[in-house]
Formats: C-alpha cells, structure tokens, sequence
C-alpha cells in the first residue's frame, strides 16, 4: 500500500510540475505553447519531448501518436497542452496535463485557466488553482496489458 501511495504522489508531482513548466511557457505572451511530454523512464531518468508541427491540432496529434507506442522503459508521462475550457458560457483559455503511471490504473487530466494580464495580452495570469477534471485510464497501464 505504501507503494501505490508513493507512486500516485510521484505522478501528481510530476502533472504539476509539467503544468508549470508549461505555463512558464506561455506566461510571457510569446506565442502558442507546443504541447509536450515529460517522460520518467528506467533508463534514462527525466527527458521532456516537444512536438513542433504547422499546426497546434497537428502538434497534439503527433503527441498522441508518441504516446500510444511509448517505449516500455518509460515508467511515468505527462502530456501538456494549450486549450480551452468554457465556464459559465465562457470560453477560456487553459493549460491541460495528462498524466499516467505504469503501476496505477488510473491517471488524471489537470486543468489550469489562465487569462492576458495586460492590455496588450503579452503577459499572462493563472485562475484560480489547477482542479482534475478527469481521471482516464493510463496509457502506460494499458501498454503493459497489451505486451
């Protein structure tokens, strides 16, 4: 039991410090974030992937791709990126991490609003504190049921 809960705490440690990563990201005002994944592997410890395309839908699909044949060594991941979320009819823009564990069924999905902080929305603020909105299957759980 002690396990379980060690590795769920290393999985929310890890969702949050992507979500701030990424939020370091588009604090600034730069321009769109690219979705990434930050991955803990066996092997190789902590490597953070980027997936650059012409497009941010094709970004995050090359970022699903990744995901779905993630090599077995990886042990942990959190899949960032850039949306939105509509609250109180709405439309607000929103960071997303998606972050799974090879040894817990169960992941979640974090949300983090944010909104421009200046006139000219170059510098951005968060809203409120991150909330889990969803808590999918792990990839990786269902990558090791599969082999």
């Amino acid at each position: 039991m002690q396990d379980l809960h060690h590795e769920a705490r290393a999985l929310v440690d890890m969702a949050l410090l992507a979500l701030n990563h990424a939020f370091r990201d588009i604090a600034d005002g730069s321009g769109p974030m690219m979705p990434f994944v930050m991955a803990d592997s066996d092997s190789e410890g902590r490597a953070i992937y980027r997936f650059e395309a012409n497009s941010l839908g094709h970004a995050f699909e090359r970022a699903h791709l990744w995901l779905e044949r993630v090599d077995r060594e990886i042990c942990r991941y959190a899949f960032a990126w850039d949306g939105y979320v509509t609250l109180d009819d709405v439309q607000v823009d929103a960071l997303f991490v998606e972050a799974g564990d090879r040894t817990l069924p169960h992941g979640l999905i974090l949300c983090q609003c944010y909104m421009p902080d200046d006139e000219a929305g170059t510098v951005h603020r968060r809203i409120g504190e991150p909330v889990i909105v969803e808590r999918p299957e792990s990839r990786l759980a269902v990558t090791h049921t599969r082999h």
